[in-house]
């Protein structure tokens, strides 16, 4: 009896919050050490969640990470991300689900996504992955 009541978790809270506005948003799959991502749509879009595996007061700090994802040619580009305090509260679950919404119901186009987000205030920086080297050869291995 004197164990604190757990916080709501994120996923919990985001799937409740778009249950009560009518949303349908894809589920979210445990990846494993903290982290999740969303079944891919047709168009390749998804979105991975991810707690800092740290000491708690660190946690605390870094809070959880969203991150935007499109695959295109079997190739995962990251888009747009996010951080919200670790504990979820209605006014941050609110403004993540208005952004996952974006990206994954409403269909935003990358630079609307990336704009979107880069209002949010704990915005990350996402740098572009290099084009792909032209001089990589496909390796084909035969399994007997």
């Amino acid at each position: 009896m004197t164990e604190k009541p757990r916080p709501k978790a994120w996923l919990s809270a985001i799937a409740e919050a778009a249950q009560d506005q009518g949303v349908s948003l894809p589920r979210f799959l445990g990846h494993g050490m903290g982290s999740a991502r969303s079944e891919p749509l047709r168009d390749g879009r998804f979105i991975t969640f991810k707690r800092r595996l740290v000491q708690p007061a660190q946690a605390d700090i870094d809070g959880v990470e969203w991150t935007f994802w499109i695959e295109q040619n079997d190739r995962p580009t990251p888009i747009a991300a996010f951080r919200e305090p670790q504990a979820p509260k209605p006014e941050n679950v609110a403004e993540a689900l208005a952004l996952l919404r974006g990206w994954l119901i409403d269909g935003w186009t990358t630079a609307e996504a990336r704009l979107a987000v880069a209002r949010h205030p704990n915005a990350q920086t996402i740098e572009d992955p290099p084009p792909p080297s032209k001089n990589k050869k496909d390796v084909w291995a035969i399994v007997k």
